[in-house]
């Protein structure tokens, strides 16, 4: 800045300008990668817990009919049943239990108990025949939820299916008993117990996004696998053992 006398007006050299200019396009310019780089995260945040969230209903439906299994000392107690099975490289593995929370309309003569199995649809063929009446076309990589209801009357063979989800890649039952993991467990083998708890494990496909970020990361090939541990009310933990340990 020049002061040539006291009444001469001063000014800003083209330098000082240009300088001046400078510096606030630098600090616009950290200003937006800073803004750019917190909502890139932000946005990358959200899509990976998309997958999570959309799982998590069919957790809570899981979770209601495992906590509502009959009592083996009950007259209502069904076979407690898990199959560990393959389709391809992935487990496809299939559950099915009698539970007690199920809740019928007031005018029908239902009672609460039905029959609940999980397992994988692949296609129609793949599906129990009294359930392809709800069926419309081939519909594949399906986690589905059989309900037949009074599965102790005579009447008890409707079964209806609930699609929980599409797009699954694999589903893992395991079931805790006495310290260990097992894969598979029949009720009637065991003098009617029940395991301690239950861990579904379902992998889904990755999205685009997903494959392209995998793509990129090596060192990260896996796909989305998401894990939730059940416990059951009814089982008795064998003496000495306490918590479930979780993976």
């Amino acid at each position: 800045m020049i002061c040539a006398g006291s009444n001469t007006k001063t000014a800003f050299t083209l330098i000082e300008l240009v300088m001046a200019m400078a510096l606030i396009n630098i600090i616009a310019l950290s200003l937006y990668s800073s803004l750019r780089i917190a909502f890139d995260a932000k946005d990358s945040a959200e899509a990976a817990l998309e997958p999570y969230r959309t799982i998590v209903p069919v957790f809570e439906s899981i979770r209601r009919d495992i906590t509502c299994v009959s009592s083996p000392e009950g007259i209502l107690f069904g076979e407690f049943l898990g199959e560990s099975n393959e389709e391809g490289d992935y487990p496809s593995d299939q559950l099915s239990f009698y539970s007690a929370g199920f809740s019928g309309s007031a005018d029908s003569q239902t009672c609460n108990v039905a029959e609940i199995t999980y397992a994988l649809a692949y296609g129609e063929d793949e599906v129990p025949m009294p359930a392809q009446v709800n069926i419309e076309g081939k519909k594949e990589n399906l986690l589905v939820r059989y309900v037949r209801y009074n599965p102790l009357s005579e009447d008890g063979q409707q079964l209806n299916e609930d699609i929980l989800f599409a797009g699954v890649r694999s589903l893992e039952i395991e079931y805790y008993y006495q310290s260990q993991w097992l894969e598979e467990w029949s009720s009637s083998n065991r003098d009617n117990a029940v395991p301690e708890a239950v861990r579904f494990s379902i992998g889904l496909y990755d999205t685009e996004d997903d494959k392209q970020m995998h793509s990129q990361d090596q060192e990260n090939q896996d796909e989305s696998v998401y894990s939730k541990t059940f416990l059951l009310r009814c089982s008795e933990p064998a003496e000495g053992q306490s918590d479930v340990s979780k993976r």
